[in-house]
This record gives structure tokens, C-alpha cells and sequence, in this order.
């Protein structure tokens, strides 16, 4: 792993930021996915080059949405079997930004996986269990608690407890059970 200078990791930090706000996010949204996914990591024993990956990848993860429509990012009806399509290119959009950056390899299987579900119906690939590389289980366990306390276009935020328990009930079908396990004591 490449560990990026402090003034890299500002920058990619400054690059989700317009992302998130490009989707209305919270403020400082992509930065607390980004921490509390390195926290996940470290509790994990993961290295600390691997938890600064951990840290960009989660920053980055959404990158690729930047070339799907705002009109279907932000829509607050179902989506159409098109627009779903459309939205589940963004992991493989953000693939093809950030392989780009030869100082970014480390970071590419954590954004193209991301959307893979633990039981294997998830997308690009539809890879399961430990075939999903662990940082891409992590930023998918974290990015889904903190969304589900985020208000959306299509739906309510969630309550810290109602989000803890919606991760327990998909630990094992949508999520990694070891990964929400890691997550849940971190947030106690």
C-alpha cells in the first residue's frame, strides 16, 4: 500500500466534499463514512497503510456517481429498471476515475466492490462472502449505517438505534456479519 502524504489525502478529502454536496449530503458526510470505516479497519487489525486506503477508498466511493444524471440520483420515486441500471455503473465509473492515478491501486477494489452484498446478489459482479475484498465489506457495512441516518430523497432518516438494528437484521445477507459485529461495538 502507498501511504499518500497528509496535503493527498486533503485533497481527496476537499474532492468528496463536492460530491457530497453536489447530493445534498451532510456536510462532512464522505469524511465521517472515511473515519469511521478506519476505525472499523483498525479494530479489524488492519495495518495503518491499510486503513489510510481504507480511508481514501472510502472518500472515493462514490466518485463515479458524478456521471449518472442528477435527475436519477435525487429522484424520490422508485427508479425504473433503466435508472437502476444507470445507478449501479457508478461503482465501475468510479473504477475507471481512480485507476487513473497510479498511486491508487490499493483503493480499487474497495470502490468497485462496494455495492457487493455478502450474500452475493450485489452488483457489479455479484461476488459474496470473503470474495468481496474486506475494505469494500467495511465501506459497505458504513457507508449503509450512515445513509440510513441520512434524510434521502425517498426516505426518513433512521434513529442511531433503528440504523444498529437494520445492520443486525442484514448482517449475513447484505452485509458481512464479522464487519457489523466490528462496527456495532465501535458505536456502543
Amino acid at each position: 500500500y502507498v501511504l499518500l502524504h497528509a496535503t493527498d489525502i486533503t485533497t481527496v478529502e476537499a474532492l468528496a466534499a463536492a460530491i457530497d454536496a453536489k447530493h445534498a449530503y451532510p456536510a462532512g458526510h464522505s469524511v465521517e463514512i472515511a473515519r469511521l470505516a478506519s476505525e472499523v479497519g483498525k479494530s479489524m487489525g488492519l495495518s495503518e497503510d491499510e486503513r489510510t486506503s481504507l480511508y481514501v477508498a472510502s472518500l472515493l466511493r462514490d466518485i463515479g456517481q458524478i456521471a449518472i444524471p442528477d435527475n436519477v440520483l435525487e429522484k424520490s420515486e422508485k427508479l425504473s429498471t433503466e435508472e437502476m441500471e444507470q445507478v449501479e455503473q457508478h461503482p465501475v465509473l468510479g473504477h475507471a476515475i481512480v485507476q487513473k492515478s497510479p498511486y491508487m491501486s490499493a483503493m480499487l477494489p474497495a470502490v468497485l466492490y462496494h455495492h457487493e452484498r455478502f450474500d452475493g446478489s450485489g452488483y457489479p459482479e455479484g461476488l459474496a462472502g470473503n470474495q468481496i475484498p474486506l475494505s469494500a465489506r467495511i465501506i459497505s457495512v458504513v457507508d449503509a449505517y450512515q445513509s440510513m441516518m441520512s434524510t434521502r430523497p425517498y426516505r426518513d432518516s433512521l434513529s442511531m438505534q433503528n440504523a444498529q438494528r437494520e445492520l443486525s437484521r442484514l448482517a449475513g445477507t447484505q452485509f458481512d456479519p464479522d464487519v457489523v459485529r466490528a462496527l456495532l461495538e465501535i458505536t456502543k
